[in-house]
């Protein structure tokens, strides 16, 4: 019995989550909670650590379990899938009629703060 429930959390937690889009709206599925959200409502999109955040024209937000994008990624400004996806679903809502979307899937410029040790290869000073 526990093995089935331990099977069933893992299903909803781990496989269940998905996002579609159709030609006029945002399919969300998340472990416990689906939405429907038309494509015109987009105002904009951030990819982060929790998944990516949809806010909408009636300022609701919402989440997309489905692909997330890692804190170093964020701080390395990194192009990861959660970037990729918020920017196809940018499009869509474009095509849709939406509001002008900033382009918040871009690598954002980040400054990077590396401590003695830690700096890159070809950072580093050659001793006179």
């Amino acid at each position: 019995m526990v093995f089935l429930l331990a099977g069933i959390w893992v299903w909803r937690i781990g496989v269940r989550p998905a996002v579609s889009l159709t030609r006029d709206k945002l399919l969300i599925r998340n472990p416990f909670s689906s939405s429907r959200i038309p494509l015109r409502d987009v105002v904009a999109l951030d990819p982060g650590y929790v998944g990516i955040v949809v806010k909408t024209t009636d300022k609701t937000k919402y989440q997309v379990w489905a692909v997330q994008k890692s804190n170093l990624a964020n701080w390395a400004g990194w192009h990861t899938r959660a970037d990729h996806v918020a920017e196809e679903i940018r499009k869509a809502a474009l095509n849709a009629g939406a509001p002008v979307l900033p382009s918040n899937s871009l690598p954002r410029p980040t400054r990077r703060h590396y401590t003695r040790g830690f700096r890159p290869r070809h950072t580093r000073k050659d001793p006179d």
